[in-house]
């Protein structure tokens, strides 16, 4: 089985769908992990450097738990400002993992989540 993992932010995998994230793995399924939000940004006081080490450890975590990370569209999106960004462009950068992995499953936010971009990711999945 194949699976795919779509979430807003780094860390949002895995409080969301880790424990499952690290079930298929070890049941076999091939699962990816897709996070197309940057997650921190220079607007929101974070350093180049500590973006950059916040994307390292999203695809280290991705291989902790038995997962591929999709870099292709990951960390493109504005943090906290999906609302801003047409919903088809979500959509795109979504669609375009999913052609790479062809899941079986798909796991994401809920429809009702208080976060703007979980539900706007949730909407584009």
């Amino acid at each position: 089985m194949r699976v795919l993992v779509v979430a807003a932010h780094p860390d949002d995998e895995v409080l969301g769908v880790g424990g499952t994230i690290a079930w298929h793995a070890a049941r076999g399924d091939t699962t990816y992990i897709f996070i197309p939000g940057v997650g921190r940004s220079e607007d929101t006081g974070a350093t180049p450097d500590e973006i950059a080490a916040l994307h390292d450890t999203a695809r280290e975590v991705a291989r902790y738990l038995g997962a591929f990370f999709v870099d292709e569209g990951s960390f493109t999106l504005p943090d906290n400002q999906l609302d801003t960004v047409s919903l088809l462009d979500v959509a795109k950068l979504v669609g375009d993992a999913v052609r790479h992995v062809r899941p079986d499953v798909v796991y994401t936010h809920h429809a009702h989540d208080l976060n703007v971009d979980h539900r706007r990711i949730h909407e584009a999945v």
